[in-house]
């Protein structure tokens, strides 16, 4: 399976409106569109195989800089999402991870608060707009002045992850961010 590079990630966040705001940002492997990669995450997500995301956050906590982190965060379904689906499939990357490398995990401090659509579809800019401010915290203070691990499955062009920190930056926190993978290319 083709690991992420650095170059390959960096670009996933050069054409967003605003600087990324979190300091670093990695992921396990490089989205290989008809490879083995592409087959984990579509059986993740789509696959009712919650079980397999535990597992492979497992191996994600391998990629991830050895840091203090205080607490892991999913990126958040909107709950219409959640209850069509039966799971968040970030939620079980999380919930690896941490189980991994021992640490707390929450899938209720950081909200979607309004639905989006699917990103699949959409160009660098709409995947932006479609995503901006769709994110809140429940309770601010949960992260304040925490160094928060934000966990998704794939970064496509960065915009998910970039608004699902900011609410956690604007409360105080620092992020670092995560992904089991990371498309070779810019959409």
């Amino acid at each position: 399976m083709p690991p992420a590079d650095a170059a390959t990630l960096a670009l996933r966040f050069s054409k967003l409106p605003a600087p990324p705001p979190f300091v670093y940002l990695g992921a396990l492997w490089t989205y290989d569109e008809q490879g083995t990669v592409a087959r984990l995450q579509q059986r993740l997500k789509y696959g009712n195989r919650p079980h397999l995301g535990e597992a492979l956050g497992r191996w994600l906590a391998q990629a991830v800089p050895a840091a203090t982190y205080d607490l892991v965060l999913p990126v958040p379904l909107h709950r219409q999402r959640t209850l069509e689906r039966g799971y968040n499939q970030s939620a079980c990357l999380a919930r690896g991870l941490a189980a991994e490398r021992d640490l707390d995990c929450s899938d209720s401090l950081l909200i979607r608060a309004r639905p989006t659509r699917s990103q699949t579809k959409l160009g660098h800019g709409a995947r932006w707009t479609n995503v901006h401010g769709a994110f809140t915290l429940t309770d601010a203070s949960g992260v304040r002045g925490r160094h928060v691990l934000l966990v998704d499955d794939v970064i496509t062009t960065g915009a998910t992850l970039a608004a699902a920190a900011q609410p956690l930056v604007s409360a105080g926190a620092t992020v670092t961010v995560s992904a089991l993978a990371c498309t070779r290319e810019y959409v």
